[in-house]
């Protein structure tokens, strides 16, 4: 497996190559612009100043200039850090973050169709597969509300890694670190998810990432202990 990711590394997001944006600034910030490889299609931040609780916050306000033409983005409101990374086709890029710093983290996929935009949600297939794997009301010590983390997966976190090619992305999937799991806290996989079906093309389990894929995360990856 050979992925593509920049040569410049970082130590603040889930996948090394991503460059990220803030949900808001306390203080005017400049405007950001994150550019496809082929140069042709730019994601384009500004911050615009709005009051929230009588207070002063600047805002992002994100578009996409493609084919001459400025498509707005809505973004989650939960996020607290945004995370971009292009397809190395330049035809599609992911949006990813986290709701707090140990849960609540999700992505999607924003296909380019000619000058509009078309989202996808490709983390259902991961969600359920590592759900199905670690089920929650079975660890040994499981939690009193072990029924609400069910074979969907909604619970599990999941974020995009890397691009193993233009229509392939790798995927990293866990159960929050949180003692709400029980003896399945902290569990991981990996998965390579094709693009746009969202079908599990292989999976990784956290010792297997280990050997192959360290140099793409932008933090320090740890095998957690096996479940109970």
């Amino acid at each position: 497996m050979v992925l593509l990711a920049a040569a410049s590394a970082r130590d603040d997001t889930y996948a090394r190559a991503a460059r990220t944006f803030d949900k808001w600034c306390e203080k005017p910030s400049p405007e950001k612009t994150i550019v496809s490889p082929d140069r042709r299609t730019i994601l384009r931040v500004r911050y615009a100043e709005e009051s929230v609780n009588k207070a002063s916050l600047w805002l992002p306000k994100v578009e996409l200039r493609v084919g001459g033409k400025a498509v707005p983005l809505e973004l989650p409101a939960l996020w607290n850090q945004y995370e971009v990374l292009w397809s190395p086709a330049s035809d599609a890029f992911t949006i990813a973050g986290g709701a707090s710093a140990i849960g609540g983290f999700d992505f999607r996929v924003e296909f380019l169709e000619g000058d509009s935009v078309r989202e996808f949600d490709l983390a259902g297939a991961a969600r359920r597969d590592i759900a199905d794997r670690f089920v929650i009301c079975r660890s040994k010590w499981s939690p009193d509300a072990c029924g609400g983390y069910g074979p969907e997966g909604d619970w599990v976190n999941v974020m995009p890694l890397a691009w193993v090619d233009a229509k392939t992305l790798l995927v990293f999937a866990e159960v929050p670190s949180s003692s709400r799991f029980g003896g399945m806290m902290g569990q991981v996989m990996g998965y390579e998810v094709a693009l746009p079906s969202g079908k599990i093309k292989k999976s990784y389990t956290a010792r297997e990432l280990k050997r192959c894929c360290t140099r793409y995360m932008g933090w320090k990856y740890r095998v957690p202990e096996a479940p109970e």
